[in-house]
């Protein structure tokens, strides 16, 4: 990697509860980034990030992971915080550094139990947020739901920048509504 400038280095922590696709998040960004040949996979125990016998052998993220790459002149480095409460020591501490967050929401299950939990620490932090629905191709994925249960669990408001094409089996893509362009996948 080349040297950055402090105003070119991004920390971005992926933050929610277990089970919402974090470590699978970032191991499509670093696959898309060139950081990686393959695309890791949490059932396989082949992540980038969670690589640790017990986080194979349990499939979750136990401690905060970090991972750099290169995006359009800028380093991002992902930090990759547990989703379970017994780790939330992990996900202070990549917060703590964290330039801004990722909030994922399964599209299925849309705010599950350690919402607020996970809510309360980035408030206390102060950084911006995005919200990520994630899943959008597992059976029972709803958009609009998952939108809406963020809202009311969370007391925000969230404007959406994309909207899937689809949902469930039928998701192939989404529309960019800053851009109003499609992408099918």
């Amino acid at each position: 990697m080349k040297d950055f400038q402090p105003s070119q280095i991004r920390n971005i922590a992926l933050v929610s509860p277990h089970g919402t696709g974090k470590t699978s998040l970032a191991e499509s960004l670093l696959y898309r980034a060139k950081v990686t040949t393959r695309h890791g996979k949490v059932e396989e125990g082949s992540t980038a990030l969670d690589f640790s016998p017990e986080e194979i052998h349990r499939k979750i993220t136990v401690s905060l992971g970090v991972a750099p790459l290169e995006w359009r002149d800028t380093k991002i480095n992902l930090l990759d915080t547990p989703g379970y409460a017994d780790f939330v020591g992990d996900m202070v501490a990549g917060l703590r550094v964290a330039d801004s967050a990722v909030f994922c929401i399964k599209a299925s299950a849309g705010m599950e139990a350690g919402s607020e939990l996970v809510r309360d620490r980035v408030e206390e932090r102060g950084c911006p947020v995005l919200c990520l629905v994630t899943q959008m191709e597992k059976e029972h994925a709803s958009f609009s739901k998952a939108l809406e249960g963020a809202s009311r669990r969370l007391g925000k408001r969230f404007v959406p920048l994309a909207w899937p094409i689809g949902e469930g089996d039928k998701f192939k893509g989404i529309v960019d509504l800053v851009s109003m362009k499609g992408y099918l996948f």
